[in-house]
């Protein structure tokens, strides 16, 4: 399963990806071209999000154009596990954030802009905590989750704001399970589930994103058949979408399900080959999962011969380093492979 993991958050793909419900002083056209900004990012299109980020600027003022644009570019590097766009992120999520307060400051208190400052700061945080620059990431954070509250102070129909919220309560009482025994902090992961719940059952566009966020805390909570059922649930509205493959990938594993799980890998690798900008980091985590199941059914020489094609990948030392363990364990069931393929003669 590919996921962020990180100091403050579990992510997935489009955990905090933002889903607008259109504002009444904004056009029909924008609102149209937001609705595609969001359908090319789940289905990984980047280049067409990319586009409509570039209309978004021409039509519209203020923290919107610059929010999606920082929103695609944090679904990118986390879709390629990469940071090839990280210097534009933080170009464009500072923009936003920077618009966002400059119409604060000026009195205008709309929920727009503090949902849009509460998102991009969530997004800050992950890549200020992939950097190692904790302090940073903790302090974002909890900045975010003061403007998502604020958002909903003013609009508490803001459903949008609740995904993000419910994310962030579920995930950082992940990360301080140590000391929730503590009468300051309070256990807040089942409101965060309640959050998500919430708005998984609204029916309004942040449906999927909240969908995408309960299939991962559930295979987090090792609810693997909850997490099969979301995903495909995804899956229906986006067909071909990593985001919602990855769950159902690992659902199906961890379930036992190998035939299905490889099946799923092998979509999965078909996908992340198909684009130039592949680092084999993705190969690496469809190749551990195929071998595995193929050793589990017991089919031998495919899971050697599945383990030696990942095995010959042109790795950079970064992404050796980053997926060594991985390695090791492609081969240790190589070796295993092999001795029962010898035992069997």
């Amino acid at each position: 399963m590919k996921r962020y993991t990180y100091f403050l958050f579990g992510f997935v793909p489009l955990m905090f990806f933002p889903v607008w419900l259109g504002a009444a002083d904004v056009s029909a056209e924008v609102d149209s071209l937001i609705a595609g900004c969001i359908d090319a990012t789940f289905m990984g299109e980047y280049d067409k999000a990319h586009s409509i980020c570039d209309r978004l600027e021409e039509l519209v003022d203020g923290s919107l154009a610059p929010f999606y644009r920082s929103a695609v570019l944090a679904g990118e590097m986390i879709d390629f596990e990469d940071t090839l766009g990280l210097g534009w992120f933080f170009y464009e999520s500072q923009r936003c954030i920077e618009r966002a307060q400059a119409k604060i400051k000026a009195g205008n208190h709309a929920a727009d802009d503090y949902f849009h400052m509460g998102s991009t700061l969530a997004y800050q945080a992950l890549f200020l905590g992939h950097q190692g620059q904790y302090w940073k990431a903790y302090k974002a954070a909890l900045k975010s989750r003061k403007a998502l509250e604020r958002c909903l102070e003013l609009d508490s129909t803001y459903v949008d704001a609740l995904v993000g919220l419910g994310n962030f309560q579920y995930w950082m009482s992940k990360k301080l399970d140590v000391l929730n025994w503590l009468p300051v902090l309070r256990d807040e992961k089942e409101d965060g589930i309640a959050q998500l719940e919430y708005v998984m059952k609204t029916g309004a566009r942040s449906k999927y994103l909240a969908i995408s966020s309960l299939a991962n805390i559930r295979l987090d909570q090792g609810e693997y058949m909850e997490a099969l059922q979301l995903a495909r649930l995804g899956k229906a509205k986006y067909p071909g979408s990593r985001v919602f493959l990855w769950q159902e990938g690992a659902a199906a594993f961890h379930l036992g399900l190998f035939t299905i799980s490889n099946r799923i890998y092998e979509a999965l690798l078909a996908s992340v080959t198909s684009y130039d900008r592949n680092n084999h980091h993705n190969e690496l985590s469809c190749y551990i999962s195929m071998v595995v199941g193929y050793w589990r059914l017991k089919k031998y020489s495919t899971c050697i011969d599945l383990a030696r094609t990942a095995l010959e990948l042109p790795l950079t030392d970064e992404i050796r380093n980053r997926k060594k363990k991985t390695i090791a364990a492609i081969k240790v069931h190589l070796e295993f492979a092999e001795q029962k393929i010898a035992q069997n003669r």
